[in-house]
């Protein structure tokens, strides 16, 4: 298959890095990861331009990158460890494996695996995969452009795509979704590498790093989340490696770092929209350091740095300014603007009242009595500030509380870590004469971090996932200094996190490979037992019922140019139903009808084309739809509340 022509060109980066300098494995593997992004985000936006992003121009591409891969490397060279040691030593102890080691790297090892078979066989099925990861994807793939095009949901194209493209690379080169999950997966396991790095960078023994490692694969949240196909893992492996490069440039400033550096800022701010939040008092709190050692270089250097950011992130950004005027994209993703993304007003009382909201909700327990009396605590502490904890323009969807506990990837949260993290981050604080300036920098980055992202965004139910970023970066300074001032406690701890992980591992309620019991899926049968079309609604199964059928129908009609009207459900699942309809034997077109908005200025002549089905989500008990629709294409079908207009192909569309 030529998806294998992605991890052979990120194995000529190895070989190449592994030739031109001194790397152990685990720089190899993140610097590595820095370039062939950069490969891959030049030929997606390369081959869009010309609208040839598409299976053949695609592979041709990565074999052409993978060939000149060697010629770079004449331009890079790598410090060895003897000359990053000439201008600051860093306390590395290397030493030896013990036994407990051992049994840390095999809990972690096995909880990897089990991730990464989740990821390989279920296919992506929660919402926000089904409504616009995926759906953007398909959309790319079909029009060779990742260009903006018509729809009902804005998310689809102003969200930074990084991840999307990745996995869009993944499904052209593999006809399909199969490996799509696995950039979850893949983000997981460099973000672990990363956080083991960042231990090291801070003074920390090998244990130091094997638990910085250990804290960030046991994260319940992150494991639930690392099988399927968003980017919360994505950014968070982007935030950690940049944050790995600019603690190393303490000992190399040289050309090759200061490039890291920028295609990991670039990555991140790539990668999830919340990275705007989140990087700017991190990279502050890292680059303090190296301006008080060296601010001649650190100035040489930043032309590379932001020279590759606006490298990365330069075109995405005017597509985004061409939509609305602004290069950050929408406030809201929908087009009724009512799910908007930060709060009405800002101001100290509202940014208190959110952390506490945003902190608390990772302390879900199994007890719902406790829960309840966990959020009147909050409740009344946000009231005694004269804040309504229910304000409507400080938090979307529902009122404020806290949730039970759930292994469910967008309700989790991760309450044992965020209670450890709470309480290193107190001691650093408080002991911040020993801690050392750069430990002390780098909490209050990630501290200011979470304060700056409370005070701009709104609580969601679903918030504690959009802290994991923060998480997998703490994680080296976590096990750094609990390594240093707690090594008998930090074991204990860690054998907790490991045994609480093989739980959300096995028998979660988004992919189980055992079982799981959630309501969603009241068979909790294995995804093993189950069947892919069925795995696509194991988070709304009631959608099964309507979507199988429809799918079936579409499958059996000889129209290849399908069109989509989602104007009255813009959040309905409809990857599910495109990646059931597609049919091997033909090549079927799916793209978004009946588009009113803002997006409406991106359509092309084909969209315009009048197609030979069109499937309408919630229209049957609409008649402005029936009265649209039927008049062209006069044979109906209905499944649920969602309507096929279907008619001759010679009149209405092109087969």
């Amino acid at each position: 298959m030529l998806v294998i022509l992605l991890p052979l060109n990120y194995l000529a980066w190895v070989w190449l890095f592994s030739r031109r300098g001194n790397y152990d494995r685990r720089e190899l593997a993140i610097t590595s990861a820095a370039w062939w992004t950069l490969s891959l985000v030049a030929l997606t936006e390369t081959l869009s331009v010309s609208g040839r992003l598409r299976l053949p121009w695609l592979a041709i591409g990565w074999i052409f990158a993978t060939v000149a891969t060697p010629a770079v490397g004449r331009c890079l060279t790598v410090p060895t460890i003897e000359q990053r040691s000439l201008q600051q030593k860093v306390a590395v102890v290397l030493g030896g494996l013990g036994r407990a080691d051992w049994w840390m790297i095999s809990a972690s090892g096995f909880i990897w695996i089990c991730v990464g078979l989740a990821a390989l066989i279920s296919p992506p099925n929660g919402s926000d995969q089904l409504q616009y990861h995926l759906p953007r994807v398909v959309q790319w793939a079909e029009r060779h452009s990742v260009a903006f095009f018509p729809t009902h949901y804005y998310a689809q194209l102003f969200a930074p795509p990084l991840a999307e493209w990745m996995m869009l690379h993944s499904y052209i080169l593999s006809g399909g979704d199969r490996f799509v999950g696995l950039v979850q997966w893949l983000a997981f396991s460099g973000s672990a590498i990363c956080a083991s790095l960042i231990a090291r960078e801070l003074g920390s023994a090998i244990r130091g790093q094997i638990v910085a490692a250990v804290f960030c694969m046991t994260l319940p949240q992150g494991i639930l989340g690392a099988s399927g196909a968003k980017n919360d893992w994505v950014l968070s492996f982007w935030l950690a490696a940049m944050v790995w490069f600019l603690l190393r440039a303490r000992t190399d400033l040289g050309f090759l770092n200061s490039c890291n550096i920028g295609i990991a800022m670039g990555a991140t701010v790539l990668s999830k929209g919340t990275a705007y939040p989140f990087a700017p008092f991190i990279v502050l709190a890292c680059l303090i350091p190296l301006i008080r050692l060296d601010w001649k270089t650190v100035v040489k250097r930043a032309p590379i740095v932001f020279g590759l950011v606006l490298l990365l992130n330069g075109p995405q950004w005017a597509r985004n300014h061409s939509l609305g005027g602004s290069f950050f994209g929408l406030a809201a993703p929908d087009v009724a603007g009512h799910d908007k993304y930060t709060i009405d007003r800002i101001d100290v009382s509202n940014t208190i009242a959110n952390v506490l909201r945003e902190a608390t909700t990772h302390l879900g327990s199994p007890s719902d009595a406790l829960n309840q009396h966990a959020t009147k605590v909050v409740r009344a502490l946000i009231a005694g500030m004269n804040v309504d904890p229910d304000d409507p323009g400080a938090t979307n969807y529902s009122h404020f509380f806290i949730p039970h506990s759930s292994r469910e990837e967008y309700d989790a949260g991760n309450p044992l870590h965020l209670i450890v993290a709470a309480a290193i981050f107190f001691l650093i604080f408080i002991g911040w004469r020993r801690s050392g300036p750069t430990v002390v920098l780098l909490a209050l980055g990630i501290f200011s971090s979470f304060v700056f992202y409370c005070a701009l965004f709104r609580w969601e139910i679903w918030c504690p996932r959009l802290h994991l970023p923060l998480f997998v970066v703490a994680a080296g300074l976590i096990a750094a200094v609990s390594c240093q001032h707690y090594p008998k406690l930090v074991l204990s701890v860690a054998f907790i996190f490991l045994l609480t992980a093989f739980l959300p591992a096995l028998c979660n309620d988004s992919r189980p490979l055992l079982f799981s019991g959630n309501f969603r899926h009241p068979e909790g049968k294995s995804i093993f037992l189950r069947s892919r079309a069925d795995l696509y609604f194991t988070e709304e199964r009631s959608l099964a019922a309507t979507y199988i059928p429809a799918a079936n129908a579409i499958h059996a009609e000889s129209c290849a140019d399908i069109g989509l009207d989602a104007s009255l459900q813009p959040n309905s699942h409809d990857y599910a139903l495109v990646a059931l309809a597609r049919g091997p034997d033909r090549k079927s077109q799916f793209r978004y009808v009946g588009v009113y908005n803002l997006s409406t200025k991106f359509s092309t002549a084909s969209d315009l084309r009048t197609p030979c089905i069109v499937v309408c989500f919630g229209c049957r008990d609409h008649g402005a739809k029936w009265s649209e629709y039927s008049t062209v294409l006069p044979r109906t079908l209905t499944f649920g509340d969602l309507v096929m207009f279907t008619g001759d192909p010679q009149q209405s569309g092109k087969p």
